[in-house]
């Protein structure tokens, strides 16, 4: 008889399955193909159940049109315009004022979108919460960096397994970061 090599698909040592062989039985042929199927749509039903937990950020400025020109020239992206909420529209001389610009998003897509946030109730600068944007390769978005008026604090690292990431100072005071998986 010949001998049944053992492999792990997906979740790990502790689910084994045969591999396929030519010379293995039918019935254990039909028990692989079944327990296949049932580890694919379990694989595909915790994708589809997992979110990932941010939906949105708001980047604190000072100057909101050099903000943009700094974040359109690095990420080669058009913020626009976003209107509060009637809900949250007051005077321009009301501490709650804020003015915003946006991200380009797909508000019922995955991953998250934000935008740029001029208020006096958030102050830009080091130490607060660090933001890091999507890029296929973030040496790309931190060559842009300087020419748009920021610095590299960092240029792009490995993380090992979990790619790699840069972090630049924007115009207006704010550490962000890359990440890429290349």
């Amino acid at each position: 008889m010949p001998k049944i090599v053992f492999i792990s698909l997906f979740r790990g040592i502790d689910t084994i399955y045969p591999l396929i062989c030519h010379s293995c039985p039918s019935s254990l042929k039909l028990y692989f193909m079944i327990l296949v199927l049932m580890e694919l749509i379990h694989f595909k039903l915790r994708i589809m159940t997992v979110k990932n937990p941010f939906v949105w950020t708001e980047i604190s400025v000072n100057d909101l049109a050099r903000a943009k020109k700094f974040y359109e020239e690095v990420l080669q992206i058009q913020l626009s315009e976003m209107a509060p909420p009637d809900n949250m529209k007051v005077d321009k001389d009301d501490p709650c004022y804020f003015e915003m610009l946006a991200f380009p998003a797909d508000m019922m897509g995955p991953g998250s979108s934000g935008t740029l946030c001029k208020s006096e109730m958030g102050k830009p600068g080091v130490g607060g919460t660090m933001v890091y944007f999507y890029a296929d390769d973030c040496a790309v978005e931190l060559s842009r960096v300087a020419a748009a008026g920021g610095k590299v604090i960092a240029e792009k690292m490995s993380l090992g397994e979990y790619g790699f990431c840069g972090v630049a100072e924007d115009t207006e005071g704010n550490q962000i970061g890359f990440h890429s998986l290349k």
